[in-house]
């Protein structure tokens, strides 16, 4: 059999790149089945789906930190948490634009870590920027808006706001230990 033979590959790639090119140029010609064997069926998935998962593990988690295979190991039982009684009070988001807006500031916030690994000062003073401009908008909006009806504390660290604060304390954290 073809795959018997001795592939020297020492990373991931460099495999993929010798497997291809034995099953285009027919030397291997049984891959496709010998790789369904081991792996079983696999889907490509549209970027909408991508995007609906992503959404589906933050809330789930609540953060994007967690892989999808976290999220099986949970859906599957393999995984347990404790039994606990789910008792909806009060919804985490006001409605869909404050979902688009939380995810737009967790992208803010990623893209900051980024950059700061990075050690791109622009961009993290790109992205504290716009963190400013959102908190003096939603400081603008808060001052009209009512509370009577205000959700619980803890579900503020699922706000827009609540993420950009978190992104231009760090900013302040950077700028202080740039300082010194």
């Amino acid at each position: 059999m073809c795959l018997q033979k001795a592939i020297n590959c020492t990373r991931r790639p460099e495999l993929i790149n010798v497997l291809y090119s034995a099953y285009e140029n027919e030397i291997c010609p049984l891959l496709p089945k010998v790789v369904f064997e081991r792996v079983g069926t696999c889907v490509r998935i549209s970027s909408a789906a991508d995007i609906f998962l992503w959404r589906v593990q933050r809330l789930f988690f609540l953060s994007g930190e967690q892989d999808l295979s976290s999220f099986l190991l949970v859906d599957l039982g393999l995984v347990k948490f404790p039994d606990y009684a789910c008792n909806i009070s009060h919804q985490v988001f006001a409605g869909r634009d404050d979902l688009l807006e939380y995810e737009e500031a967790i992208e803010v916030a990623q893209v900051m870590d980024e950059y700061l690994d990075a050690n791109n000062m622009d961009m993290v003073i790109r992205c504290i920027d716009v963190s400013d401009s959102h908190i003096q908008a939603s400081l603008m909006e808060d001052t009209r808006s009512s509370i009577l009806d205000s959700p619980p504390t803890f579900f503020s660290c699922f706000s827009a706001s609540w993420v950009y604060s978190k992104v231009l304390t760090l900013g302040i954290s950077v700028f202080e230990h740039k300082h010194r």
